[in-house]
């Protein structure tokens, strides 16, 4: 019993540890969320509106698709863009039965701000099997978003 008593602090010292490194990684990357406005056709017809995170991409719909931040690649701009490799590659059902590349598997995804504004968002998808070297390597659709402020 004494053994237990002496566990038992310690057992709770823990698991508030715990909480209180869950909390704020939750935080985190709840805070890194942004809601995109769908503005291009394609864009409102295929995706709608989607919630980026750095770990996954919520559409209208639902659907969700990992991903994973990589390194910047060689060919691409280097402000203000970041490559994802999608975690697995899929390719999910989104508005109206429509896919993000057409029934191929995505493998890469490139989010851009565009230079018209800071606020819009190019987000570019690859279906290749290797990293894109360049923004037409692999390249599948493309579709803008207005960050909501």
């Amino acid at each position: 019993m004494v053994k237990r008593a002496r566990l038992m602090p310690l057992c709770t010292a823990l698991l508030a540890a715990v909480a209180v490194v869950a909390g704020s990684s939750g935080r985190s990357v709840a805070a890194a969320a942004e809601h995109w406005t769908a503005v291009s056709q394609t864009a409102m017809a295929i995706t709608g509106d989607v919630r980026f995170t750095p770990v996954r991409i919520v559409f209208q719909n639902g659907r969700a698709m990992p991903i994973a931040p990589i390194a910047r690649p060689r060919g691409f701009p280097a402000a203000a863009t970041q490559l994802y490799r999608a975690t697995p590659p899929s390719d999910p059902v989104l508005l109206h039965g429509n896919r993000l590349c057409g029934a191929r598997r995505v493998t890469y995804v490139l989010v851009s701000r565009t230079r018209s504004s800071a606020s819009d968002v190019e987000l570019s998808v690859y279906n290749g099997a290797h990293v894109p070297a360049n923004e037409g390597d692999g390249l599948c659709a493309t579709y803008f978003y207005q960050r909501v402020r």
